[in-house]
């Protein structure tokens, strides 16, 4: 008797952790405030003639954002998904250009006082191909 108890007991406490952890996101976002602790990842301003397309980004570790430019991140290894701007896009005539399947995500590693320049690269030389998501560059100012 006092075993089937116990065991009851001890379901109650897993089945209420459970449902209390379902609650309790992985993880926030780690929004920094801007300075030296943090890295800098910039969308912007892209680099046309060279293919390169400005982003948004729209969500961090799958945790959907506000749509920016630019955000500050402690440091860390992050997913960060963009949405490609390319209202500049002129296309040779007979040409076309897909948009992205799935999301547009990339794997990037924060350092703190670091800037990191996100594109979306474009391959000209075949004709119906995606964007690429890219670490355009990173330098150690911001």
């Amino acid at each position: 008797m006092l075993q089937a108890k116990l065991k009851l007991f001890l379901g109650l406490i897993v089945a209420g952790l459970m449902i209390w952890s379902a609650d309790v996101p992985a993880r926030p976002v780690p929004f920094a405030s801007p300075g030296e602790d943090a890295g800098m990842i910039v969308g912007f301003p892209g680099e046309r003639a060279r293919d390169i397309y400005p982003v948004k980004f729209i969500a961090v570790d799958g945790h959907p954002i506000q749509h920016r430019d630019s955000i500050w991140l402690a440091p860390g290894k992050y997913e960060i998904s963009v949405r490609i701007d390319a209202s500049g896009l002129v296309q040779p005539r007979g040409r076309t250009t897909r948009p992205s399947r799935g999301d547009n995500r990339i794997e990037l590693v924060v350092e703190a006082g670091r800037t990191y320049v996100i594109g979306a690269k474009l391959d000209r030389t075949r004709p119906g191909t995606e964007f690429n998501i890219i670490l355009h560059r990173v330098t150690g100012d911001y």
